[in-house]
């Protein structure tokens, strides 16, 4: 026997509702992975403490044992005389045994900011591996010319 209507239109309706369910948790865990991997739109001075510790830390959203920390750091001698020679993750590395908790939240922040770069190079090689899969040409040189920061003079 067939359904009527009103019990053809109820059973998609109760379908729909459990897919558009579905589909809203599904996005929900997708936002909160992404977020995980692109915060929010932070303001630029935020991160002002990791570029440069010896500074006022005007900007900075850092708890109070972070802040005390940081004024700690800021008047090591050592590490503010490495600071103007040594890369700036070089310069959290050392601050590792004197300040764990704060180089290892510099270094986080470090390597998220540089995690970009990686991921965007892997996106760009596969589209080059697609457009000149049937070329008999290496592709570390358009590679290269996709993701460097330079411009060419063609």
């Amino acid at each position: 026997m067939l359904p009527t209507m009103e019990e053809f239109i109820t059973e998609n309706d109760l379908r729909l509702d459990a897919m558009k369910e579905e589909i809203g948790h599904h996005l929900q865990a997708l936002s909160a992975h992404f977020r995980k991997y692109v915060p929010e739109q932070q303001s630029r001075d935020q991160h002002d403490w990791v570029r440069n510790p010896f500074i006022t830390n005007a900007g900075c959203q850092l708890s109070s044992d972070q802040q005390d920390t940081i004024l700690e750091l800021s008047s090591d001698r050592t590490l503010k005389a490495a600071f103007s020679s040594t890369p700036l993750a070089q310069l959290w590395l050392l601050a590792v045994a004197e300040y764990p908790k704060l180089s290892r939240l510099a270094i986080t922040v470090c390597t998220l900011a540089s995690t970009w770069l990686c991921e965007t190079t892997f996106s760009v090689l596969t589209y080059i591996k697609n457009q000149s899969r049937s070329h008999l040409m290496t592709e570390e040189d358009d590679l290269r010319l996709a993701v460097s920061g330079i411009e060419p003079r063609i």
